[in-house]
This record gives structure tokens, sequence and C-alpha cells, in this order.
């Protein structure tokens, strides 16, 4: 779940390089942590996972429609001129 986090805050990066807003997002990621608190289930009791979770779905749903709120400019710098 940790890998899954990192993940969730590379896109969150890559995706404001297209976009003229900063993106805000309601929960905190740092690290292993969402809004304060552990995804690792090792060792973490079931409340604060919980909580997690509800925080990253969150964070999820404000990822998305950042995402959809302004389209992607017509030339991509991901784009390659050896077609």
């Amino acid at each position: 779940m940790c890998a899954y986090v990192n993940v969730v805050q590379e896109v969150c990066t890559f995706s404001e390089r297209f976009r003229s807003q900063p993106l805000r997002l309601p929960f905190s990621i740092e690290g292993d942590k969402v809004g304060g608190f552990s995804v690792a289930l090792q060792f973490n009791q079931e409340e604060r996972w919980t909580k997690a979770m509800k925080y990253l779905l969150t964070n999820l749903k404000w990822l998305m429609a950042y995402i959809e709120s302004e389209p992607l400019p017509t030339t991509s710098p991901l784009a390659s001129d050896d077609g």
C-alpha cells in the first residue's frame, strides 16, 4: 500500500505540469502517511488504517476532478518526434 501512495503522489506531481492551477489535496501525503495516518497495515490500529484509506480515497476523488477539470494541451511534452 505504501508503494500505491507513492504512485498517487507521483501522479499528482506529474499532472500539475499540465495545469494552470496547482493541485491542493485536502489531506497531505508524506511518505507512507495520508493526513498524518499511516497506510501500512502492519503494526497499525485498524481504526487509524481505515482513516488513512478514507483520506487516500478522498484525495483520489479530488485528483480525478482536478485532472478532468482542464483538457490536456494538444502537444504533450511526452510525445516524441519519432512518430
